[in-house]
């Protein structure tokens, strides 16, 4: 009867630290994960100005740009939950327009944001990834 005990604690015992060991596991793995994907995405990306601007989320999640005529935005590789800024400048000329890429819900009220026309002043917009192809997007600051 002892022995049966014993055999019962130490497989307790055993199927405790086995799921903690698990758990251990599963946690070190998420970590690493984090630290490897968000290492490139701490810098400040500038993008090479053309008629179509497109921000890569694989190589930060804050990109800038300085418009030197009417672009075209386009964003790639962004994971849903990912938020990312981005930082428009007018050149010297300034009044430079953008078309922003597809379902962006714009905060107060749903309405895309003019930017600030003079040249060389800067606009940094927020977005949040909700899921998919879809965006929540903000003003953070405008003429700066």
């Amino acid at each position: 009867m002892v022995i049966n005990k014993m055999k019962r604690i130490t497989l307790i015992a055993m199927s405790i630290v086995s799921v903690v060991v698990l758990i251990l596991v599963s946690f070190s793995t998420v970590v690493g994960y984090q630290t490897v994907q968000s290492t490139n995405q701490n810098t400040i990306n500038e993008e090479v100005d053309g008629a179509t601007i497109t921000f890569d989320m694989d190589e930060s999640n804050v990109h800038m740009a300085t418009l030197a005529g009417d672009r075209t935005l386009a964003v790639t590789n962004v994971d849903a939950g990912q938020r990312f800024m981005i930082r428009l400048t007018q050149d010297v000329t300034g009044s430079r327009t953008v078309t922003w890429w597809n379902n962006i819900s714009w905060s107060d009220g749903g309405t895309e944001p003019t930017l600030t026309t003079t040249g060389g002043q800067t606009d940094l917009f927020g977005f949040l990834c909700t899921s998919g192809n879809y965006y929540d997007g903000f003003v953070c600051g405008q003429d700066i």
